[in-house]
């Protein structure tokens, strides 16, 4: 858990781009596209290891980085938005799975 500082890898204009295209219709689509782009999916194709790590599906839009304290993102920062602060978990033979909803 924690800034595992996975990026995604994809150019940073056309990232802003399909970030500030996104709407209702689109949404799924440009979700998927990005998360196929993300460092940590591309590693899980290539280290079988990682797959026994578990994550909860990424529903929402990147969350770094954001000018100051709006809802714009960085576009002058040469970061890539991104979905960096990650939670990973490996599960036992006898644990059993809790989902606690957070608004």
């Amino acid at each position: 858990m924690g800034d595992l500082n996975f990026r995604l890898e994809y150019p940073l204009q056309k990232t802003l781009q399909i970030l500030s295209e996104i709407n209702e219709e689109n949404w799924q689509t440009s979700l998927n596209f990005l998360t196929n782009r993300e460092q940590l999916t591309l590693l899980r194709k290539g280290y079988d290891w990682l797959n026994e790590y578990k994550e909860m599906k990424i529903d929402f839009l990147p969350t770094y980085k954001y000018d100051g304290s709006s809802e714009n993102y960085d576009k002058s920062s040469k970061r890539i938005p991104s979905w960096c602060d990650r939670i990973l978990w490996k599960e036992g033979r006898d644990s059993e799975k809790i989902v606690i909803p957070v608004c």
